[in-house]
C-alpha cells in the first residue's frame, strides 16, 4: 500500500467537502441540511406533515431519509410475548382473521400476518401422533382439543421439548412432567388398582 497515494486521496476528499460546506450544495444539487432544519426535525417529528409544513424546500421523502440518518424515529414495534403467541395461535385456529384483528387491536395487519407466517401458525390442525403411553396420549389429544401446540404446552409447562419428542422414543416417561401438564390443561393424573 502507497502512503502517498492514501495521503493524496484524504486531501482530496477533505477539500470536497470543504467545498460542499461553502457552497451548501451536495453533488447531486440538493442544498446541505442546516442545523436549523435538523432542530425543526428533532422539535416535530414524527409529525411529518407539520416538518413539511415548516420545511417547505425538503421532500417527504427526504425528510424521512434524514429522520432516519439522525436515528430520529419512535419506538420500533413491541415484541410479541409468549402470552400472546399463544393467544394468536388459539384464536387464529378458530376465528376468522377479522376477529383476531380486533384481539391484537394494537398490531398492524401486516405485522400480524407477518408473525402468522415466520411462526408457521395454520388454520388447519392435524391430530398429534400417538406415542403408545395412555397419559401421554391424553394430554397431546387435550391439548389438541383446547388448541394449543405441542410447543405451547412445552413452554407453558417448562418441559423444554420433552411432549414434542415424547413419541420418538416413549422409553422415557416422566411422571413429573405428565403431572405437571395434566394440571395445567386442568386435569389430573390418578392411580385405580383394580382389587378397589
Amino acid at each position: 500500500m502507497d502512503f502517498r497515494t492514501v495521503a493524496k486521496n484524504a486531501a482530496s476528499a477533505q477539500r470536497m467537502r470543504n467545498k460542499l460546506l461553502k457552497t451548501g450544495i451536495s453533488f447531486n444539487g440538493y442544498p446541505l441540511w442546516t442545523e436549523a432544519e435538523v432542530s425543526v426535525l428533532r422539535q416535530f417529528h414524527p409529525n411529518y406533515s407539520e416538518v413539511s409544513r415548516r420545511l417547505p424546500q425538503r421532500t417527504r421523502a427526504a425528510i424521512k431519509r434524514k429522520c432516519a440518518d439522525l436515528r430520529i424515529v419512535k419506538d420500533g414495534p413491541r415484541r410479541w410475548s409468549g402470552e400472546e403467541y399463544v393467544q394468536l395461535r388459539k384464536s387464529y385456529a378458530t376465528s376468522p382473521i377479522s376477529q383476531v384483528m380486533k384481539l391484537f387491536h394494537d398490531r398492524t395487519s401486516v405485522g400480524l400476518r407477518s408473525v402468522l407466517y415466520r411462526r408457521r401458525i395454520l388454520k388447519k390442525s392435524v391430530p398429534y401422533k400417538l406415542c403408545g403411553n395412555l397419559i401421554a396420549d391424553s394430554i397431546r389429544q387435550r391439548c389438541f382439543d383446547l388448541n394449543y401446540t405441542i410447543r405451547d404446552l412445552d413452554i407453558m409447562a417448562g418441559t423444554n421439548q420433552y411432549f414434542k419428542d415424547i413419541w420418538r422414543s416413549h422409553k422415557n416417561i416422566d411422571l413429573s412432567k405428565l403431572a405437571r401438564a395434566a394440571k395445567l390443561l386442568g386435569g389430573r393424573i390418578t392411580v385405580k388398582w383394580p382389587n378397589e
